[in-house]
């Protein structure tokens, strides 16, 4: 009975729509139940990034957001436009997501670098305020600039400028030297094994000594006196002078060896030669007794 209500229902509905009695009822804007919070989010207007970044800038958790969105909503539309066109000229859709690869790859890397920065993110604002927090925050902006630094779709579309691009690599470097003191603790929180890690992270002494030898004998080298060094040459120049002159008058014969060196000879030869000594001596002597 309540099907056959609906279903009178429905023709009612229907005639009183064909005979324009009754107006079907009109959205004044596009439904948003059942839609991905994420998706009506990324409905927002572009956020817009400032032509100078500053450290306090580079550092906000803000404009991290607001960069990775940017590119990955730019990235998106880049991409959905491509494929429009491509099968506009007659190609499948599996042949036009081919052709659009380049687009595809770094749609995906962003979709995923923005994830992991909102998991950072959530986590990070689970804390209490205190040490561990600010140690996080600094996790966090090192992720997020070095994922920056290395993508060269920045470049590509134009997100940031080559300026933009020079003071993010500087930040990382800040953020390097302030992250060193906690370098240990950081890897033993995130559980990497002991033999993952190379031979620095135990104990970055030992694994450069060889370095520091080098440098040490460089900067020794580096600092020896000149004056000492030209009156060095000197006094050997002089002694050479005064040797070749008592060669060339007589004076003082060359040194001669008492005996040929056998240094580098093969024993094998050696040993012959003492055999051949030998035998000539003997022979020597028997012919004096002939005699």
């Amino acid at each position: 009975m309540a099907k056959s209500k609906n279903h009178t229902a429905h023709n009612q509905s229907a005639k009183a729509h064909k005979n324009g009695i009754k107006k079907p009822r009109r959205h004044r804007h596009t439904p948003t139940r059942g839609m991905d919070p994420k998706f009506l989010r990324n409905q927002s207007p572009r956020p817009v990034l400032p032509t100078q970044l500053t450290s306090s800038t580079l550092r906000c958790s803000q404009f991290q957001t607001n960069v990775f969105c940017l590119r990955e909503r730019d990235l998106l539309e880049r991409f959905t436009s491509e494929v429009a066109q491509l099968q506009g000229r007659g190609e499948s859709r599996e042949f036009s997501f081919l052709l659009s690869h380049q687009l595809a790859e770094d749609l995906g890397k962003a979709f995923t670098e923005k994830a992991m920065l909102q998991t950072i993110l959530d986590a990070e604002a689970k804390l209490p305020t205190g040490s561990v927090k600010d140690v996080l925050g600094l996790v966090r902006s090192m992720y997020a600039l070095i994922s920056l630094e290395e993508d060269p779709s920045l470049l590509r579309y134009g997100y940031l400028s080559q300026d933009n691009v020079g003071d993010v690599r500087r930040e990382v470097s800040k953020l390097c030297g302030e992250l060193r003191p906690h370098a240990l603790a950081l890897v033993t929180s995130f559980g990497i094994p002991d033999s993952f890690l190379s031979p620095i992270a135990f104990n970055w002494v030992e694994a450069n000594a060889w370095v520091l030898t080098i440098v040490c004998v460089t900067y020794l080298s580096s600092r020896v006196s000149p004056l000492y060094s030209e009156m060095a040459k000197s006094k050997n120049h002089t002694a050479h002078n005064q040797s070749a002159k008592a060669h060339k008058n007589g004076i003082k014969k060359p040194r001669r060896h008492r005996h040929t060196p056998t240094r580098g000879m093969d024993p094998k030869f050696l040993r012959n030669q003492r055999y051949a000594r030998k035998h000539n001596v003997k022979s020597g002597e028997n012919a004096g007794v002939e005699e």
